[in-house]
């Protein structure tokens, strides 16, 4: 499995409801995607949530790299390049997926990262772990950078109050791929 992210900021004054519009027009276009795992839409917004910027953020998890170079090289991922031009793609490795088959399709996501730091060891990883209040969760992590990101999918709707560090999406859209 492989994951994909890329971010996409927009002005303070953004009409976010772009974005919304957007995905509920679109979304359905990678439901049942071949090699797809899942893709999380996710947007956030200035001011909601303590959040620090208005953004559109999808998050993939790929079941090989196959399903991931079709969607890029093939023509999908035009659409973003053309609307929002050309984006960094950020690709880690997942550490651990907790995605139940029955997820609901409008939640909230909130997002932590960090950097792993250097030890005399790898096992045991001090990586964020399972929360009481979460549907599931996906971490990830890029050995290049030892870069980790977790993404921990919310039952109930997260403090307005910022937190350093925290991203909080709204989950606009779940597609699964053609396994689910």
């Amino acid at each position: 499995m492989i994951s994909m992210h890329y971010s996409i900021p927009f002005p303070t004054n953004y009409d976010m409801s772009h974005i919304r519009n957007r995905v509920a027009e679109n979304g359905a276009k990678t439901d049942f995607f071949d090699g797809l795992e899942m893709k999380a839409y996710l947007m956030c917004e200035k001011n909601r949530f303590g959040n620090s910027h208005n953004g559109y953020a999808p998050l993939y998890l790929w079941n090989d790299p196959d399903g991931m170079n079709t969607f890029l090289f093939q023509g999908y991922y035009d659409q973003i390049v053309t609307s929002f031009g050309w984006q960094s793609v950020a690709v880690s490795i997942p550490y651990d997926v907790q995605i139940p088959a029955d997820m609901p399709h409008h939640l909230y996501i909130v997002h932590n990262g960090g950097k792993l730091k250097p030890s005399a060891s790898l096992r045991n990883p001090s990586l964020p772990s399972a929360k009481t209040n979460e549907l599931g969760k996906v971490v990830l992590y890029n050995p290049t950078s030892w870069r980790y990101d977790c993404y921990e999918f919310m039952k109930e709707k997260p403090s307005e109050q910022g937190v350093p560090g925290r991203t909080v999406y709204e989950m606009l859209h779940l597609s699964r791929g053609a396994s689910k």
